[in-house]
């Protein structure tokens, strides 16, 4: 069965990167619904974005460890919708209706991925124990709602914040170049 994998892939690299781009692709499509499920137009839908992910990595931690520490994907990686791309578009809604001013808005989404994120890895590993779901997704809210009016007080960017990249934002920048 090994060898059957690595001749359809040619390596262990190429495999977990294979099944990490459909696992972030539906996971994407699972931030994406929650967002577009939320009643709320404000931060709310934020914190559905937050809550989906959070919980998707609760509900299956290998997979999710699979995606995280895989080194997943590349940059010939094309995953629709990416997660990230949901979590950049939701962010430019919000900035866009006046609930998060400009000046906060470069950068923001490394901010609330890094909380979600945190969150999420911290569930998985036992390191926070929380009993629920709906404790889950409380806490959730309660992060990202923190994390949302930290960023909503920053009226204009620090002159020397440096810019996060991932492997996904330097694909989309290298094919609008």
């Amino acid at each position: 069965m090994t060898s059957a994998a690595y001749h359809h892939f040619g390596s262990r690299d190429a495999l977990v990167s294979a099944l990490s781009e459909i696992v972030l692709a539906r996971l994407g499509h699972r931030l994406r619904d929650a967002v577009e499920a939320a009643q709320e137009q404000g931060p709310e839908r934020l914190a559905a974005c937050g809550r989906a992910y959070v919980t998707w990595a609760v509900e299956d931690p290998a997979v999710a460890r699979l995606v995280f520490r895989g080194g997943a994907t590349t940059a010939q990686s094309a995953i629709s919708p990416h997660p990230h791309d949901v979590l950049t578009r939701e962010l430019d809604r919000l900035t866009e209706s006046g609930h998060l001013p400009p000046g906060a808005r470069p950068g923001a989404e490394f901010v609330v991925w890094a909380a979600i994120h945190g969150l999420a890895v911290l569930l998985i590993d036992g390191l926070v124990h929380i009993d629920d779901r709906a404790g889950v997704e409380c806490q959730t809210d309660r992060l990202v709602f923190a994390t949302f009016h930290g960023l909503a007080r920053e009226t204009a960017p620090e002159p020397d914040r440096p810019t996060p990249t991932t492997t996904h934002t330097r694909r989309l920048t290298q094919s609008t170049a």
